[in-house]
């Protein structure tokens, strides 16, 4: 892997990360969250929290699923294609194990907030995994 894809790799994870999450965040799934939560939830988010949160899933999505593809360097499609699998899988682990955990613990998560994290990260790491390779393959 040369080094202009591996920063390329980097860069395009942590922006496109935190870009559509933010995005997702904001018009779909704050009012949900609002919703089912209402005044348990507190009035601004804790930005040193989803600060944390950005650093450690986007670390992990390039360590463990962009810089492993693009090492290999296979063809541009199966590159893509390996990189939505793998990065569906780790953010399907990371958003299941939020959202379940809170089911699990405590007393009144509702389940309906279950049923959307679970898919919505899934898809979001496959998306920003697959775009993030793909990107890099232009360097």
């Amino acid at each position: 892997m040369s080094v202009p894809r591996f920063i390329v790799g980097a860069t395009a994870t942590a922006a496109l990360f935190v870009a559509l999450d933010l995005a997702c965040v904001a018009c779909i799934f704050l009012p949900r969250y609002r919703r089912a939560l209402g005044d348990r939830m507190r009035q601004r988010p804790s930005v040193i929290a989803a600060v944390c949160f950005y650093a450690l899933h986007g670390a992990a999505l390039c360590v463990l699923v962009v810089f492993p593809v693009l090492a290999r360097d296979d063809p541009w499609e199966r590159a893509a294609v390996m990189a939505a699998a793998g990065g569906g899988v780790l953010a399907c682990a990371t958003y299941g194990t939020y959202a379940l955990t809170n089911y699990a613990v405590l007393a009144d998560w509702p389940l309906e907030l279950v049923l959307w994290d679970v898919p919505y990260g899934a898809c979001l790491g496959a998306g920003v995994a697959a775009c993030a390779v793909s990107l890099a393959y232009c360097v």
